[in-house]
Order: C-alpha cells, then sequence, then structure tokens
C-alpha cells in the first residue's frame, strides 16, 4: 500500500471518529484505489467504483455511510486519493444510478487525450481517431463518409470498447497526420 497524505480539512470530526478512521483505512487498499482507478478509465465518477466495496465492508452497520456528510467525506477522500495517484478532475457533480451515492466526480488523468472516433459508413471495421472533434485532417473516402462514433478518454475504453492496440502510437500518428487510422478485430471469434 503506497502512502497518501490525507489532511482532514474541514471534515475534522468525521476523521477523528471511528467510521472516519476506517474509511481512511479502506480508501487507500490496493483493492479500493484499483476500483476508483478502473472506474475513472471507464469514463464514471470514481466513487462508483467503490459502491459496492463500501456495502461490502460495511455490511453490518452501513448506517453511517449512508450519511449525507460521510458521502461527502468519501468524496473529498476520493478526490485526495486520486489528485496523488496523477489524475486530476475533469466533471464534478455526475449524475449516478446507484444506492450509495446520487452523483460523483469524473476525474482523467493529467496527461490523458480526448480521442474522438469516427467509422467508415462502408465498412464499420475501419476506425479512425482525431484530436479534433470535427475530424478535419481525416483523409478523404469518396463517395464513402465518415461517421462520428462517442469520443473517448483513456485507453482501457479505446481496447475495450474500440479496439485500440497501442496508445503510444496512436498518439504519435496523429500529432504527425492528423489522424490515426486502423481495423477494429473482433473480440470474439467463433470456434
Amino acid at each position: 500500500m503506497s502512502h497518501f497524505v490525507l489532511p482532514p480539512g474541514t471534515f475534522g470530526d468525521i476523521a477523528a471518529s471511528p467510521s472516519g478512521g476506517r474509511l481512511d483505512q479502506l480508501l487507500v487498499t490496493d483493492e479500493y484505489r484499483a476500483a476508483m482507478r478502473i472506474a475513472t478509465e471507464l469514463g464514471h465518477p470514481a466513487v462508483a467504483g467503490i459502491e459496492s466495496l463500501l456495502l461490502r465492508d460495511f455490511a453490518e452497520d452501513a448506517t453511517p455511510i449512508f450519511q449525507d456528510r460521510v458521502k461527502q467525506y468519501i468524496g473529498f477522500r476520493t478526490r485526495q486519493i486520486m489528485e496523488q495517484m496523477g489524475y486530476v478532475l475533469s466533471q464534478s457533480k455526475v449524475k449516478i444510478g446507484s444506492i450509495l451515492f446520487y452523483a460523483g466526480a469524473r476525474y482523467k488523468q493529467r496527461d490523458s487525450w480526448t480521442y474522438y472516433v469516427w467509422q467508415r459508413a462502408s465498412n464499420p471495421k475501419k476506425i479512425a481517431l482525431t484530436a479534433d472533434k470535427h475530424g478535419e485532417r481525416l483523409p478523404g473516402i469518396e463517395p464513402d463518409c465518415w461517421i462520428p462514433l462517442k469520443p473517448f478518454t483513456g485507453a482501457i475504453h479505446g481496447v475495450i470498447v474500440y479496439g485500440l492496440k497501442d496508445e503510444a502510437v496512436a498518439r504519435k500518428e496523429i500529432a504527425e497526420k492528423g489522424y490515426f487510422e486502423y481495423s477494429r478485430e473482433r473480440l470474439l471469434r467463433a470456434a
């Protein structure tokens, strides 16, 4: 487990409480940090990734984690941890359809890119990525055309959804040519 500096800020009362101390111990564990990171890489608020862990770990008495001020404390601590792991705030108050949290903050890596995704109309396996949302430097493919798809941030999302193999190669080509074109392979092949 890495060392995290977690000053209590305006939550000194909660940090000093037994449930606050327990939360502080849990939130910095590898399991919780991995869940925050995965939720973030998939474009979800970090607290969405730890909800099931909190419910599991507070199953005997979940009352503290359902208190509004304690939920704010969890969000406050999550932000401190995410920032110390190299993430920055991307968007606050993102609605979450969950039992525990109404909304949470979405983070991104400091050096992350937003990729705009384009698909050939005639061949859905042909994908192009750009750094600009208008795709102004995409190659001409007349009479075919490029169809915009949902943009993404983070390599995990690119790998899972769009079959991106190497983000470093994509970044290099986008910097040089303005786009990165590749063929998306099927994730599951027939046996």
